[in-house]
């Protein structure tokens, strides 16, 4: 799957609705907790071993294609397809921009990590 595309649903959806010439970043953080202790030889980080995936989806599309991702927006949990890893991810969007004038959107993707402990 080519980077400038992507692929979204809503949980309940048959079809996947995919965004031609978009913008795709990803970014990747490890959960950490830090403590400073004052007076001793430093600090103590403690990985908590969870990974969290925003992805970043920018470009332009028509207010149809934008109201059907605002009603994904709206059901809660999206399936989402990550054009870097090539695999399905279990996420919500959790921001949604777009620009009625230019048709420039903005959509922001939090990746939902099931842990199985």
């Amino acid at each position: 799957m080519p980077v400038n595309e992507c692929s979204l649903k809503a949980r309940d959806d048959e079809k996947w609705m995919k965004i031609n010439n978009c913008y795709v970043s990803m970014s990747v953080t490890r959960r950490i907790q830090r403590t400073i202790v004052r007076g001793n030889e430093g600090d103590d980080i403690l990985d908590e071993g969870a990974e969290s995936v925003v992805y970043c989806i920018e470009g332009q599309m028509p207010i149809s294609e934008y109201r059907q991702i605002l009603i994904m927006f709206r059901k809660g949990g999206i399936l989402f397809k990550d054009p870097f890893e090539e695999r399905i991810a279990t996420a919500i969007i959790s921001k949604i921009k777009f620009d009625g004038n230019t048709r420039n959107f903005s959509i922001e993707i939090i990746e939902d990590v099931d842990i199985k402990w």
